[in-house]
């Protein structure tokens, strides 16, 4: 079976079963079986379960992600959250195991690129695009940051809740960051400085190199 189609089938087969089976009831042998693969097959793509549930939740993630609107990416943030609840026993396993790795990756990389999108929409302020790249790291940083604690410390705050604020932070930190990195851009200019390096094209494929 090539490539594609083994990870597909292993991923459908490993859906299928959690539905009404929890992880520590499956075996690789019985994973394999289901996908209509070989346990070398499933080896070759996954260290263990945890790997490929891990990949079946970031699927599902990136699959919510990918149906929200740039223009309302606070909606986007709580279905991702809601949906993080409704796997909370599956994901509470996955934290300290590697297929914990690939939902950091999909939350931070979904993160990054809703706060472009946003500084997107922002009125242009003659900021640099290096400055807004590096404003969108941090911001990034941030929002995912939140998300991997709440989902750690039990997802006890409600999912509205923490986006609302994240939405406030976004609203008037970030216009205001990109205006004095605007005014710093020219003080720079008049006074003869240096360019700032690495636009932020350069950021996002790093960014992807990553993920």
């Amino acid at each position: 079976m090539p490539r594609p189609a083994a990870e597909a089938a292993l991923q459908t087969a490993m859906a299928g079963l959690l539905k009404t089976r929890s992880l520590q009831q499956l075996t690789v042998g019985e994973v394999a079986r289901a996908a209509g693969v070989s346990r070398v097959t499933f080896y070759r793509y996954y260290q263990d379960l945890y790997d490929l549930a891990g990949a079946v939740c970031a699927g599902e993630m990136q699959r919510v992600m990918g149906e929200s609107r740039p223009d309302n990416w606070q909606a986007g943030l709580v279905r991702l959250m809601q949906l993080m609840r409704a796997h909370r026993a599956l994901l509470g396993r996955l934290r300290s195991s590697g297929g914990w790795a690939q939902i950091e990756r999909v939350i931070r990389r979904h993160a990054f690129r809703q706060v472009m999108a946003f500084i997107g929409r922002c009125p242009d302020t003659g900021a640099p695009e290096p400055d807004r790249a590096f404003t969108a790291r941090f911001y990034e940083r941030a929002i995912s940051g939140l998300i991997l604690d709440w989902a750690e410390d039990g997802m006890k705050e409600e999912p509205e809740a923490l986006v609302g604020r994240l939405s406030i932070l976004l609203t008037g930190q970030l216009a205001s960051a990109l205006n004095s990195f605007a005014a710093a851009a020219e003080s720079r200019a008049a006074s003869g400085g240096p360019c700032r390096p690495a636009p932020a094209r350069e950021i996002e494929k790093g960014r992807e190199k990553d993920a």
